[in-house]
């Protein structure tokens, strides 16, 4: 029995000296193969989910996403857009908000969203490098802007506890949700005033890499959450009022040149597309 023991000692103490390389594929790329499009596919990935884009090899993927999300949804509910169909009166254009329906609505607001920010947090949270830490704030604020859609939609969403590998994440109420977004929105813009030089430019579909104007659309997005809890918390809202506009910090978006869009590019063609 005893030499039983000692050979599975042995074969535990061995698989455990052994476990990267035997879970390292051999014929696989490394993160520091990948170099920067460790994080440009996930980023771009992440810009298109906001409000669902994509080109048109992506055929009607995107729209169908669109249409869950704001044309025949919000969209339709204030009149901005009209339909030509009512779908047997079996979906969220009439108000019918079936369980697979609201599904997809999650998915769109929130999951699709969170597995590229995800994975770009997995790799970058721990690093000590500047322009690493620079990627994950304006992932981070990308996230927040679908991320607030999707606490507008639902109530409730897993913020704090997203990214913790937890299986049964906990919900943060709206009021958690929207004060931790005014502090992780503060976070970025603070870190990112620290940046000079241009931060994934060649997969940054929104601004080309130009951190000053992410600084603008994090504290442009402060503003927007400040002053929609001016009426719950005063002295919160504030603080935050003041943060987003003071120039020392960045500023916010006041004119067309600084405004979040995407457009038809080399890096992502798109038809119907605006200048």
């Amino acid at each position: 029995m005893k030499k039983y023991i000692i050979l599975l000692l042995a074969l535990c103490s061995m698989s455990a000296c052994d476990y990267e390389a035997v879970n390292t594929n051999p014929y696989g790329v490394s993160d520091g193969e990948l170099g920067p499009l460790k994080y440009g596919a996930r980023f771009m990935n992440m810009q298109q989910r906001v409000i669902p884009i994509g080109s048109p090899s992506l055929t009607t993927g995107p729209g169908n996403d669109l249409q869950n999300t704001d044309l025949i949804s919000s969209g339709n509910y204030i009149g901005y857009f009209g339909n030509n169909n009512n779908w047997g009166f079996n979906n969220e254009a009439n108000w019918n908000f079936t369980d697979s329906r609201m599904n997809y609505a999650y998915q769109n607001f929130y999951s699709q969203i969170f597995l590229p920010w995800n994975e770009i947090y997995e790799i970058a949270k721990d690093s000590d490098s500047p322009s690493e830490q620079a990627i994950l704030e304006i992932a981070n604020i990308v996230r927040n802007i679908a991320w607030l859609r999707a606490t507008d939609v639902f109530g409730p969403i897993a913020y704090n506890s997203a990214g913790d590998g937890s299986i049964a994440p906990k919900f943060d109420s709206q009021e958690v949700v929207y004060r931790s977004m005014l502090a992780d929105l503060s976070k970025s813009v603070e870190l990112l005033n620290t940046i000079s030089y241009s931060v994934m430019a060649q997969y940054d579909l929104i601004y080309n890499g130009n951190v000053q104007n992410w600084v603008k659309l994090a504290n442009s997005l402060m503003l927007r959450i400040a002053v929609r809890v001016h009426f719950i918390d005063e002295t919160l809202a504030k603080e935050y009022i003041t943060k987003a506009l003071d120039p020392k910090n960045g500023g916010v978006i006041e004119d067309i040149s600084s405004e979040a869009k995407i457009k038809s590019s080399d890096k992502m063609p798109l038809l119907n597309s605006g200048p």
